[in-house]
C-alpha cells in the first residue's frame, strides 16, 4: 500500500498546546480523531506518530517532538524509514502572512520566515507540499510582535472559529491530499 505522511508542525510542551504556533498539532490531533488514529511516541522518529488506512494509502501523522525550529529532523527521519519521496509528505503549519482562517496550499515555495518550515526545507529540500494556515488576527497596527503573538493561546471566539470552519476545511484539504472522496467518512 502507498504511504502517505502528514505532519503537523508545532512544539511539544503542554504550555504550548493551543497557541497559534501549534496550528499543524491542532490539525493533525483532530485529523487522528475523524480517524479513530492514537499517537504513540516514537523516538526513532523524534515524533509522536498514529496512522489510518485510507482507500488509497496509508496515512501516517506525526508531530515532531523536537521543537519548531529542528522540525527537519522529524521529516528526515520519517521520509527516510517510509522510502517516500517529498510529494508524499504534506506539511500542515500556522502562517503569520495569513489572514486568520484562509487556507493555502503550496508545493516547492520558501519557508516565508517560519522557523518550522525553514527546518523541513533544510532537511529534505523544497517540494514538500504545505498545508498554510493562516493565524493574523491582530489588526493593523500588529501589536503584539509577532514572536510573542505566535505564542499565545485562541481566544474564545477563535476556537469556535477553528472547530466550526477552519479545522473541517484543513481536513478536508488533508483528505484531498491523501485521496479520500468527500463524501466518505471513516
Amino acid at each position: 500500500m502507498n504511504i502517505k505522511i502528514i505532519v503537523g508542525l508545532g512544539n511539544p510542551e503542554e504550555k504550548y498546546k493551543n497557541t497559534r504556533h501549534n496550528m499543524g498539532f491542532i490539525i493533525a490531533d483532530a485529523l487522528a480523531k475523524k480517524w479513530g488514529a492514537t499517537f504513540v511516541r516514537r523516538k526513532k522518529f523524534d515524533a509522536i506518530t498514529a496512522a489510518f488506512d485510507a482507500p488509497s494509502c496509508r496515512a501516517i501523522l506525526a508531530k515532531p517532538q523536537t521543537y519548531m525550529n529542528d522540525s527537519g529532523r522529524a521529516v528526515q527521519l520519517l521520509k527516510k524509514f517510509f522510502k517516500v519521496g517529498n510529494t508524499d509528505i504534506l506539511i500542515a503549519q500556522d502562517e503569520i502572512d495569513l489572514p486568520f482562517g484562509k487556507l493555502r496550499l503550496n508545493t516547492n515555495s520558501g519557508s516565508a520566515g517560519h522557523k518550522g518550515a525553514e527546518s523541513v526545507i533544510a532537511s529534505v529540500g523544497r517540494n514538500v507540499p504545505r498545508l498554510r494556515i493562516g493565524i493574523e488576527n491582530r489588526g493593523i497596527e500588529k501589536i503584539p510582535d509577532t514572536e510573542s503573538y505566535v505564542l499565545q493561546n485562541f481566544t474564545p471566539q477563535e476556537k469556535k472559529v477553528l472547530s466550526d470552519k477552519i479545522i473541517p476545511e484543513a481536513i478536508a484539504e488533508i483528505e484531498k491530499f491523501l485521496e479520500i472522496k468527500n463524501t466518505l467518512t471513516p
